[in-house]
């Protein structure tokens, strides 16, 4: 049973990498399924036995119903054919109704790079099954990015075939000095922080892990070369329940990416629709006098901070924490003296 199993797995792994609908190399989904750094640096008996296991997982496959094209030549390999067999799919209403929630969600999504696809494949799926419901009206202000979502989801696909096969990524990224720096980069993980895209990895020029925004990559492409995932990197270090911790997030973060502390009395609108989110940790919304709202929470990344509370303009009186206030004094104090007429 233990062996059976085994090879079932194998299969179904083997099945999900074909899926990427490119042709494959023999020798590439033998590395994929070895799950090690380790599979060039094997023997050669090792590897054609392994690629041998390959040829076996096929013939399982192609059992199951699943026809897998096969090219010979050195540009040549397995292909999973596209009219690969779907199974049937019988959804309760309440799942169906997620499913139909979710679509209408996505539609005005920003950050969904791919959503004429997941249209086109909500639209089959639902053409199956019985589909009564009114779909649901939503008016979304979507925030749209420089980048189109085929340049996003380009950049994506080639960072996720990347940190499948471990592959180091060369890029082109706008810096935050504005400058466009070339970088070797590992690619750990893929990731939605405020409503854009981003990845987190190691980077080879400074030498420290790194999060980059996908909207900054210029052009990426794999160079070829397998990375080893570093034993220092600790995904609790950088994600947490809410998601990622900030830009300054890891095992030794910069004074200014610390958690900060903040309470702020809001009046005016603000003092009824603070209290629709949640904005960071421990968060605490405390009613007071005149129909004001006290916000208190922890939130992170020094600048983030500051851009929150100038959100708010006038509506808002700054509590703690005290250079908080001095700050957000010091940049109206200068935006006067922008607007000043020159004499």
């Amino acid at each position: 049973m233990g062996r059976g199993s085994g090879k079932t797995a194998k299969c179904i792994k083997m099945l999900q990498y074909l899926r990427s609908g490119r042709t494959v190399k023999i020798k590439e989904i033998a590395a994929f399924l070895d799950e090690s750094d380790t599979f060039d640096s094997k023997d050669e008996v090792e590897q054609k036995k392994a690629m041998r296991n390959v040829v076996e997982y096929r013939k399982e496959l192609e059992k199951a119903g699943y026809i897998i094209e096969y090219t010979s030549g050195q540009n040549g390999g397995y292909k999973l054919a596209s009219g690969e067999l779907i199974p049937s799919v019988k959804f309760e209403d309440e799942e169906q109704k997620s499913l139909v929630e979710a679509a209408a969600f996505l539609r005005g999504r920003a950050d969904f790079p791919w959503s004429s696809a997941f249209e086109t494949a909500m639209s089959k799926l639902f053409a199956s099954v019985k589909h009564d419901e009114e779909e649901p009206l939503l008016a979304i202000q979507i925030k749209k990015g420089t980048m189109s979502d085929k340049q996003i989801a380009e950049r994506y696909n080639t960072i996720e075939y990347c940190i499948k096969r471990k592959d180091k990524l060369l890029m082109h990224y706008l810096s935050n000095d504005n400058q466009v720096r070339e970088r070797i980069f590992h690619p750990y993980k893929l990731f939605i922080y405020n409503e854009s895209w981003f990845t987190i990895g190691y980077c080879e020029l400074a030498q420290d892990f790194r999060v980059f925004k996908l909207v900054r990559i210029k052009d990426c492409h794999s160079i070829g070369q397998k990375f080893r995932k570093s034993r220092l990197y600790n995904e609790k270090d950088h994600f947490d329940e809410f998601g990622f911790k900030g830009p300054g997030s890891g095992p030794n973060p910069t004074n200014h990416d610390e958690w900060i502390h903040i309470k702020l009395k809001l009046t005016g609108r603000p003092a009824m629709w603070v209290k629709d989110s949640v904005y960071g940790k421990n968060q605490i919304l405390t009613e007071v006098e005149n129909g004001a709202t006290i916000l208190e929470c922890d939130m992170h990344y020094r600048s983030n901070t500051i851009r929150f509370a100038l959100g708010f303009g006038e509506d808002c009186e700054v509590l703690e924490p005290k250079w908080l206030k001095e700050e957000l004094v010091r940049q109206a104090e200068r935006i006067l003296e922008i607007e000043k007429p020159k004499s």
